[in-house]
């Protein structure tokens, strides 16, 4: 798959992590850790797509601080304060 394909299908899983936790949270029943799932999913996402654009390949996780130091340590600089 090229590298932009990559990164925007990514986008667009992410965008519908985000949708599910904003709907979510206008449910005042909603489980916390059902809302932090997506959107951990979400930042996960974008995180992957940012390598994609970058062209830097990343391994199968979904530890949040492992994609930003990857981001990080190839130049693109990327906070860890989430």
């Amino acid at each position: 798959m090229k590298w932009k394909e990559q990164g925007r299908k990514l986008i667009k899983k992410a965008e519908q992590d985000e949708f599910a936790a904003n709907k979510l949270l206008e449910d005042p029943a909603a489980p916390g850790e059902v809302i932090g799932f997506h959107l951990q999913q979400a930042a996960e996402k974008l995180l992957k797509a940012a390598l994609s654009f970058a062209k830097i390949e990343f391994p199968r996780t979904h530890q949040l601080v492992v994609l930003i130091d990857l981001l990080n340590d190839h130049g693109v600089k990327c906070s860890r304060s989430i």
